[in-house]
């Protein structure tokens, strides 16, 4: 009888622990410094750009997506790099901008 009494206590300390790191854990949530770094490159260097993107910049640009661990971002990354038109490559911008704030959002 002692032995099921230490066996409940201990499962409602794991579910009070993990509860807790899960709760506490969404509100105290750091996004990704790498996404956060490349979302103020982008804006800095492609959206407020009065031109034609650098060919340093675009290699500063390229190096930051690199350092990114998220496919989704990579990927959309790539899809604005392969934009044929100015206007695919608007709304391209856009979806990639949309992806990252939902990723630092979450």
């Amino acid at each position: 009888m002692k032995k099921i009494y230490i066996a409940i206590i201990f499962i409602l300390t794991a579910i009070l622990i993990f509860g807790c790191g899960f709760y506490f854990g969404k509100y105290f949530y750091s996004p990704d410094k790498n996404i956060l770094a490349f979302e103020k490159l982008f804006i800095e260097k492609v959206l407020a750009s009065k031109g034609e993107v650098s060919y340093e910049d675009r290699l500063d640009l390229e190096s930051a997506v690199q350092n990114i661990k998220d496919n989704q971002i990579k990927d959309n990354w790539q899809v604005f790099l392969n934009s044929t038109t100015e206007i695919e490559a608007q709304k391209n911008a856009l979806d990639l901008l949309e992806l990252i704030a939902k990723k630092v959002s979450n």
